[in-house]
């Protein structure tokens, strides 16, 4: 049994945008294009309707921004689409000390 129970538009809204969600994009909702539309930076928005729900929107980027974008992975079964286990290419973990004065003595 969890120890929380949360609920309202809030939480709704947040379920229904993680359910449909895609990898690599930035979904947002109505409230956050008013702010964004508002500082009249250029932000480039498109609607996306989401069934049942109110519209949704993916941030597409904005005027000027000139930065080459990661591309996603192939997505197969909410992998990626390699062979490699997740850990594939990780280095080992690493042990890092903090320096003498600020090592705890108790």
């Amino acid at each position: 049994m969890p120890r929380y129970c949360l609920f309202g538009d809030t939480v709704t809204t947040a379920s229904l945008m993680e359910a449909s969600g895609l990898p690599y994009r930035i979904h947002i909702s109505l409230s956050t294009v008013k702010v964004l539309t508002s500082l009249k930076v250029g932000y480039l928005i498109e609607t996306r309707k989401v069934k049942g729900t109110e519209d949704t929107y993916w941030l597409m980027g904005r005027d000027g921004f000139n930065k080459p974008l990661p591309i996603p992975p192939d997505l197969i079964g909410g992998r990626s689409g390699t062979s490699q286990p997740p850990e594939a290419g990780c280095s080992s973990p690493v042990t890092v000390k903090a320096p003498r004065s600020e090592r705890r003595t108790d």
